[in-house]
């Protein structure tokens, strides 16, 4: 028996072992670390002057993620080198005024921390006027140019300008001298506490007028301005009679007209020495905006001084555009509707679609995106393999089918987004104008093509959709409107009409990032 025993000991120690391990691998699983998905750098914006830190944060996403995290401080046009560095735990120091970006990086996670590093204040030391003395007319004016320095402290120091005897001469905030009666005063200038004098001399007038200045055929785009030029006692032989005009709610003076506006044709007036003459001017301006107030003066440029002499200031009023129906021929390519998709009428902004979705939503990015599969893959409208999911897919889909076009699948079968060809085609073929129509900014497109000068569309400024939240950005001074055509160079981006406050700012390009809402203007699906 004792032998037996002997013999089973050993046995008993070999199944504890294997129990102990069993117990062992129930309480260590194995390593549950959880993946980082994304990152988010706090705080995302800030402010440092010189020499000073601030520790940035990265929060790992989803909660419990675990990795490593490095920092950089970027270079590229948005971010100069050597404006901050940071430490490899996110310490940032400023070391020179500009403007920085930091990255955060945790595998293929990253986010931004923008920098700025503002310049330090530099004291006035001197202020130099490029005259000390000058003369102007009266009634007319001149600009005294004054410069702080050092030229370091010119932004943070503004110029002021005062009259001490605003009888003779006054001055206004731009250093604008306007000759009131004949005489002499001064003007201080001053800036961050120093000062000097500008002496001025107002001349008398000489005698030259404007009478029965009226306008004529005022339409929504063009008016006839006329005048009566009225001289005498000058020696030249001719002077040039124009208009001046700008588009303006206030108030502004003839000098503001003419520095900031657009001016007439010409008329050259011939003028017999010493001899009294009244001469009829007209001119013809086109390319206003629609039913918008302009402010207009008349101006005579006399031939021997290169002066000018201003009439009193004006205004008008254009009219406002014909009636805009639901569908509009420009006379080229598939008839336009008159109003976005969404909405019922010209003016209204209508709804906002990612391209190829049918449906707006309340969060516009990559992640909401229906044809995204990762950061820079989609699973449909593919011409490069590389771009596609699964790897290797491509489609060469160019243009939206009607199931993810947002115009057929709200309007019907009778409507469809442009291509972006057809959207070039509006471009090139229309007259355009940035207006306000209704009450509402935007873009006036009125036809070149012979026979539909009447035909006209309006594209509000209705901004565009990205990220979360409620409603558009930018609206009122920017639109975009999406094409049915995807960047067959790059899955990301597709074709869209970009309007901004300036015509120059009116573009058809290709490079719209698909998440993000824009506005769609149909056109007609025949």
């Amino acid at each position: 028996m004792k032998k037996l025993l002997l013999l089973l000991a050993p046995l008993a120690l070999l199944f504890a072992a294997c129990d102990a391990s069993s117990e062992n691998q129930t309480d260590n699983p194995g390593d549950d670390t959880v993946a980082v998905e994304s990152l988010a750098v706090t705080p995302g914006q800030i402010e440092l002057e010189v020499g000073q830190t601030q520790q940035l944060e990265a929060v790992l996403r989803p909660d419990g993620a675990e990795g490593e995290v490095s920092w950089l401080a970027l270079v590229s046009a948005s971010s100069e080198e050597g404006v901050v560095s940071v430490d490899a735990n996110g310490l940032v120091t400023a070391l020179k005024p500009g403007n920085a970006e930091v990255e955060a990086r945790s595998g293929q996670a990253s986010d931004v921390c923008y920098i700025s590093v503002p310049k330090p204040i530099v004291p006035v030391e001197s202020i130099v006027l490029e005259s000390n003395r000058m003369e102007v007319t009266e009634g007319e004016q001149i600009t005294i140019v004054a410069t702080v320095m050092p030229e370091e402290a010119r932004a943070d120091n503004p110029v002021y300008y005062s009259s001490r005897n605003t009888a003779i001469a006054t001055v206004n905030e731009a250093g604008v001298v306007t000759g009131v009666a004949a005489g002499e005063t001064k003007i201080d200038v001053q800036a961050g506490g120093i000062g000097v004098v500008c002496n001025v001399t107002v001349n008398a007038a000489k005698q030259i007028a404007f009478s029965d200045v009226a306008t004529a055929d005022v339409a929504f785009s063009t008016v006839t301005l006329s005048g009566k030029l009225n001289v005498s006692g000058f020696t030249f032989q001719y002077a040039d009679a124009i208009f001046y005009y700008m588009e303006s709610d206030g108030n502004p003076t003839a000098d503001e007209i003419k520095e900031n506006g657009f001016k007439s044709t010409e008329t050259k007036i011939e003028i017999p020495d010493n001899q009294a003459l009244s001469k009829t001017f007209t001119a013809k301006v086109s390319n206003l905006a629609v039913n918008t107030r302009y402010c207009y003066v008349s101006a005579v440029r006399l031939s021997v001084t290169g002066e000018f002499v201003f009439g009193e200031v004006q205004s008008f009023t254009t009219a406002d555009l014909p009636a805009i129906p639901e569908t509009v021929d420009m006379g080229f390519g598939p008839k336009w509707r008159g109003w976005n998709v969404g909405a019922s009428k010209a003016e209204d902004y209508g709804n906002y679609y990612a391209w190829g979705e049918t449906n707006t939503k309340d969060e516009y990015s990559w992640e909401t995106y229906k044809f995204r599969r990762s950061y820079n893959t989609m699973t449909k409208y593919v011409s490069n393999p590389k771009e596609g999911y699964p790897s290797g897919f491509s489609d060469g889909k160019v243009d939206l089918e009607s199931v993810d076009d947002a115009a057929t699948q709200n309007l019907g079968s009778s409507w469809r987004m442009p291509t972006y060809q057809e959207m070039l085609a509006l471009y090139n073929s229309v007259d355009m104008k940035w207006t306000r129509y209704k009450g509402v900014y935007g873009i006036v497109m009125t036809s070149k093509i012979e026979g539909y000068s009447n035909a006209v569309l309006f594209f509000p400024a209705g901004g565009y959709r990205s990220g979360t939240g409620s409603g558009a950005v930018k609206t009122g001074v920017y639109g975009q409107y999406w094409t049915a055509s995807v960047n067959v160079n790059s899955a990301q981006q597709a074709g869209s009409l970009v309007l901004q406050k300036q015509v120059r700012d009116c573009t058809v390009g290709n490079a719209a990032y698909r998440y993000e809402g824009y506005n769609v203007r149909p056109v007609a699906a025949e």
